[in-house]
């Protein structure tokens, strides 16, 4: 009868354990999961879509069917342009509340000749401040990936820009997908 006892006491304690354990026990990994972009891979239904994003004019984005593994059936692409990042970048608001925020910014992006970015900007009444500026200078599918701590005030906007690279003379262009933005903790 003790070993019995003895027994299921272990057991209980196994099941506790494993039931509070982690598979990463780091304190950059504690979070849910939760891509804060939709369309993150530019499609809905398996068609092309921008849906979800903003942009001035969307006729300078392309569509294209290369991919990174995981990427679905589409990517997008931007030429690069004389002119800065807008009006031919898509942007994406991100809805954050008040308060600290941890956040992981990642994107998939490979460029030829010209080195497009992924940018994620704070705006503070007329002023911008880039938290993260992932320059692509892969030319095939990378993962680019970065950690930010970031706190937004009252009236602060959170967005992520997706940019083609500057140029007057040479032509290039910027693959981009699976753009993901996880909380990883707030306050």
């Amino acid at each position: 009868m003790k070993v019995k006892n003895y027994f299921l006491i272990f057991l209980f304690i196994i099941i506790l354990n494993l039931l509070g354990c982690n598979e990463n026990n780091s304190p950059l990994e504690v979070n849910n999961k939760t891509n804060l972009i939709m369309n993150s891979s530019f499609e809905i239904n398996g068609q092309p879509s921008l849906k979800y994003w903003y942009i001035q004019d969307s006729s300078k984005i392309g569509f294209s069917n290369d991919t990174p593994v995981g990427g679905g059936k589409w990517s997008i692409s931007i030429h690069a342009e004389w002119y800065g990042p807008l009006p031919n970048s898509p942007s994406y608001f991100v809805p954050l509340s008040l308060g600290r925020h941890i956040l992981k910014f990642s994107v998939y992006a490979k460029s030829k000749t010209i080195h497009g970015s992924a940018f994620l900007i704070l705006q503070t009444g007329n002023d911008r401040e880039i938290i993260t500026q992932n320059l692509i200078t892969d030319s095939i599918w990378t993962k680019y990936s970065t950690i930010d701590t970031l706190n937004i005030n009252e009236g602060d906007s959170l967005f992520v820009l997706l940019y083609g690279g500057g140029t007057e003379l040479i032509d290039g262009i910027t693959y981009f997908d699976l753009v993901e933005l996880e909380l990883i903790d707030s306050d």
